[in-house]
């Protein structure tokens, strides 16, 4: 019996020890910029850009991860998100805030229209599906977060390549600008700052996975030159947002710290049931308050 209570106590330990594991992770702090408190004398509404990579006239001849069809979904959320008054981040026709999830669903098998992104890669914000101003844009939208495993170079690029691998083509194509793009076995990681003519700035990081081609990390640092009573001074907005995967979990943490308490939960309720711990403890129980009467 004493061997069955230290069990169910060690058990126990360890499914109270993954759940503050995961909470300490989940609460994680994240480097921000430093944006002060002037703000702009107009609202600003900033959407996403897509890395500015992908030919679409080549929609037609890639492939994408066995687990991209119909019925599928795949989620982010936004972590974080610090931004300055009337700065706003949009993406469709919805404005970001932190903690919204982004829900890719898939309505249709993309072999069927593999040019119709927005056909086949419905895009939600919250379970509320965004809208678009054009079909290029929704294209562009959805290649934020998912790349393709394939490219068929043979048939619209001009160099005479035979089906290869989108990575390789994002490291070794001419027409791709690899100063902006950075490719490795596990990761391919687009970084570019992009200035404006008013001396503004907006910086944008996606990490993708080499092995399921979903953008893992995405990070936007937007900062705007502002005037405030003749003072100059800063306003903008920094994101970061992560993919998620099994029981919400972030995409670098494994599922096996919600499956092995599971497993050892049940384990430990097997062994009960099978030495009959239950029926022992409740007879000790009524023994324990028999003597004392006595």
């Amino acid at each position: 019996m004493k061997n069955t209570r230290t069990l169910g106590t060690i058990s126990l330990l360890l499914f109270l020890g993954m759940i503050s594991y995961h909470v300490m992770v989940s609460s994680a702090i994240y480097e921000q910029i430093d944006i002060n408190s002037n703000t702009l004398d107009f609202a600003v509404n900033n959407t996403i850009k897509a890395p500015g990579s992908f030919n679409t006239s080549l929609l037609e001849d890639v492939t994408y991860n066995p687990n991209v069809r119909k019925s599928m979904r795949f989620n982010w959320k936004i972590i974080s998100l610090e931004k300055t008054i009337d700065f706003h981040l949009i993406e469709g026709d919805k404005r970001l805030k932190k903690n919204d999830k982004i829900i890719l669903l898939i309505g249709t098998n993309p072999e069927l229209q593999l040019s119709d992104v927005h056909d086949w890669c419905q895009i939600y914000v919250n379970d509320v599906m965004t809208r678009y101003p054009t079909e290029s844009q929704h294209t562009d939208a959805a290649f934020k977060y998912l790349l393709p495993l394939t490219l068929n170079y043979s048939k619209s690029a001009s160099s005479n390549y035979s089906i290869g691998d989108y990575f390789e083509y994002l490291a070794t194509s001419p027409d791709v600008n690899r100063t902006i793009w950075t490719v490795d076995d596990k990761l391919a990681v687009y970084e570019n700052t992009v200035y404006t003519e008013q001396g503004n700035r907006t910086i944008l990081k996606i990490k993708y996975d080499n092995k399921t081609r979903f953008m893992n990390e995405l990070n936007l640092q937007a900062i705007y030159t502002t005037f405030v009573n003749g003072t100059a001074g800063t306003a903008g907005a920094n994101m970061t947002m992560i993919r998620l995967h099994g029981f919400g979990l972030r995409y670098n943490i494994t599922t096996w710290v919600v499956w092995i308490p599971v497993i050892l939960f049940l384990t430990a309720l097997i062994v009960s049931i099978r030495y009959r711990v239950f029926q022992r403890y409740k007879i000790y129980r009524e023994s324990k308050k028999l003597a004392q009467r006595e």
